[in-house]
């Protein structure tokens, strides 16, 4: 059976002019698996930051306001690599065969998220494409998350430790905490550059 992989796509990346030759080499390169594919906010969401910051516009209100730019950054991403589906029903993506889908969160954050296990995600700017992308590995049963940035943080070698040094957001070591290993690739390295974040471990209690 193919493997799953859930790959976000930073959307700082979406700035790169030959993104899609980028990506193409990328997954050229990686063992064979259905890839699906989601598009970080990019300057988009960071506009919406910017209107929170001015008119305070509620963490709900804007948490919704930076889903729907990854719904519009999808579309974006579908339209620079070409020839492939943005899907925005979860159960037509948990039926999709093909190999590449890029896939709208809007539905699944709005319907799926809530009731599946692990960790919520908080509607804040805490959570982040990245605890998005890590809900939507759990929910798909994927083999294996993958985060495609822009640098990667050497020193920083579990999850706690990526988002305290901004590699990560706030929230994804809580929400991907069920993934024992999460790969992160810096795509604007020409030879792709690549760390393993790995899950801080539980402390043994002393008895």
């Amino acid at each position: 059976m193919l493997q799953r992989r859930v790959v976000k796509v930073g959307g700082s990346l979406l700035e790169l002019p030959d993104l899609a030759i980028r990506l193409r080499r990328w997954q050229s390169a990686q063992v064979p698996s259905q890839f699906i594919f989601i598009a970080g906010g990019g300057r988009l969401a960071d506009a919406v930051r910017g209107y929170d910051e001015i008119h305070q516009l509620g963490a709900e209100q804007a948490h919704q306001l930076a889903v729907q730019a990854m719904s519009v950054t999808a579309r974006l991403l579908a339209e620079l690599i070409g020839e492939r589906p943005v899907i925005s029903d979860w159960q037509v993506a948990t039926r999709e065969t093909t190999n590449v889908m890029i896939l709208d969160v809007v539905d699944f954050l709005a319907t799926i998220e809530p009731s599946i296990a692990g960790a919520r995600l908080a509607h804040s700017w805490g959570a982040t494409s990245d605890s998005i992308a890590a809900r939507v590995a759990i929910a798909a049963s994927a083999d294996e998350l993958v985060l495609l940035k822009s640098r990667l943080a050497p020193q920083a070698s579990t999850m706690p430790a990526a988002s305290a040094a901004g590699l990560v957001d706030e929230c994804f070591p809580r929400v991907a905490a069920s993934w024992t290993t999460v790969r992160v690739v810096n795509l604007r390295d020409d030879a792709f550059a690549e760390q393993r974040l790995i899950a801080m471990p539980e402390k043994s209690s002393d008895r």
